[in-house]
């Protein structure tokens, strides 16, 4: 028997069109008269979805869980109890092929996870069609975890612990428990279903989420190991915490030109006032957008590199008697070489070493680009041209340093994109040795570049104590690693025997 649940809240306008291509998938000539019980589990339901459940004659199950990660364990438990071997599951507002569940048992996986298309792109949504349509990669291959379109067999879900009675990426941890219990699991584009293109949906970090967020695309690992460390997705508080000493250089110069801007806007009368003003509430917005992301940053120190000079000039007008330079007071000029990107950096990077330097017991290591040993420089990646071509394993970070520098081929680059390569990286890095040679014998890993104070080695290290790059950090290698000896660089260069 194959049983299909369908996690259900108020969806009346989606629920009728999603269960009429589930019973044709249910009768597909591939599956040879096999059962496939349909189960509807309402959740807290107060439009007329049941009504359709009943009309339809689906199983159904009404629960008041709040949870779409509940309501798919819920309805998991039940179908496994009436003797289901497969388990298929998707969503109210999408509809599956008449193929689907022949396409998932096809596979011979102990998972499958399936692709999404989008049946309703309203008419006014090309550029959104357009932004989802580059990004989304809907091929074999891919490591897109979708609710909407996932299978797993009996066994495999129980050895797995089931679905987590969680809000939001129920499906996601769930498959990653699968990974950990050693199922097969099949990314795959051949599975077809279509869901809405709402952006406002039902569960959060659902696939409405997935088509509002720029990243959502992105697998949680790398969002937290990676594009959570990428300066330009920063918050003020991730710069504080891992990059205290570039605090200064990236919100001085637009706080002083708020606050100076401030002082003109009390100093000022008439016309001259309201155009302060203008310019001060400009910079305060800029501020803030830097604040929620570094990106916004850029504008706010542009803004800020004129706001400051005028308001230091207008502060301290030249007179006779004053000494000044280049039609600039003495007292300007000295405000002027405080506050600048130059100034404000030396000034972070020496405080934040001095703070690591004068605690010893300090738990944070505080890196910065340029520091020795942290292999951010093209001349650390030169000597990796006098091996023979492979393919190399090594930091996100370090990949564009290594096609540059030399012959050698990467799996992974600081490009969202390249989300397969990065994945592979973080799981033979977070992995411990063994399961992580396996993974690089089955992707020809020739090579392994390690750079023991490169900012990632740290994020790694605290993520998995026990992993190839923690075993790396502390100089144990492997005995399958054999350490090539490599003159001007900081790098660890290791052959793999395969």
């Amino acid at each position: 028997m194959i049983g299909v649940v369908v996690p259900i809240h108020d969806e009346e306008a989606h629920l009728d069109a999603c269960l009429t291509a589930l019973d044709r998938a249910s009768h597909h000539r591939a599956l040879r008269g096999e059962p496939v019980i349909i189960l509807a589990v309402l959740d807290r339901c107060v439009d007329g979805s049941a009504r359709i459940a009943r009309r339809h004659g689906v199983a159904s199950l009404e629960v008041d869980v709040r949870s779409v990660g509940a309501a798919r364990a819920i309805g998991a438990q039940y179908v496994l109890q009436h003797g289901a071997r497969w388990l298929a599951n998707t969503d109210a507002d999408t509809l599956v092929a008449p193929d689907w569940l022949a396409s998932q048992l096809a596979l011979d996986a102990d998972a499958v996870c399936g692709t999404v298309g989008v049946h309703d792109w309203p008419l006014d949504s090309t550029a959104l069609r357009g932004a989802f349509e580059s990004r989304y990669q809907d091929a074999d291959g891919h490591r897109h975890i979708h609710g909407a379109n996932l299978g797993i067999c009996a066994r495999a879900y129980v050895r797995a612990g089931g679905f987590a009675p969680v809000h939001a990426d129920e499906d996601v941890a769930l498959v990653h428990s699968l990974e950990d219990t050693g199922a097969s699991v099949a990314w795959s584009a051949q599975p077809r279903v279509r869901t809405s293109a709402r952006l406002i949906g039902r569960a959060p970090r659902g696939f409405a989420h997935y088509l509002a967020d720029l990243y959502a695309q992105l697998d949680p690992r790398l969002v937290d190991m990676w594009l959570s460390s990428v300066s330009e997705a920063r918050d003020l508080s991730s710069v504080l915490r891992d990059l205290p000493q570039n605090v200064l250089a990236f919100f001085g110069i637009p706080l002083a030109a708020l606050v100076l801007g401030f002082i003109r806007c009390l100093g000022e009368r008439g016309e001259s006032r309201w155009r302060w003003i203008a310019g001060t509430a400009v910079q305060a917005v800029l501020l803030l957008v830097s604040i929620w992301q570094l990106r916004g940053a850029s504008g706010a120190n542009a803004l800020g590199a004129a706001l400051v000079p005028a308001a230091l000039l207008r502060m301290f007008p030249v007179s006779a008697g004053r000494p000044a330079y280049f039609g600039i007071p003495r007292a300007a000029m000295i405000a002027m070489l405080l506050l600048n990107p130059v100034s404000l950096l030396a000034f972070g990077s020496g405080a934040a070493h001095a703070v690591v330097a004068a605690i010893p017991v300090a738990t944070r290591h505080i890196v910065q680009s340029g520091d020795s040993g942290t292999c951010q420089s093209p001349s650390d990646y030169k000597p990796l041209a006098h091996l023979p071509s492979g393919r190399m394993l090594a930091f996100i970070d370090s990949g564009p340093f290594i096609l540059l520098e030399s012959g050698h081929a990467v799996l992974a680059a600081p490009y969202h994109r390249n989300q397969a390569g990065n994945i592979a990286i973080l799981d033979m890095f977070l992995e411990a040795p063994a399961a992580a040679k396996i993974r690089m014998d089955r992707l020809g890993i020739d090579y392994v570049a390690f750079c023991s104070g490169a900012p990632e080695r740290y994020r790694y290290v605290a993520s998995a104590p026990g992993g190839l790059a923690a075993t790396l950090s502390r100089d144990h290698a492997p005995g399958y690693l054999e350490r090539i000896p490599l003159q001007g660089t900081d790098l660890a260069v290791y052959r793999v025997r395969h």
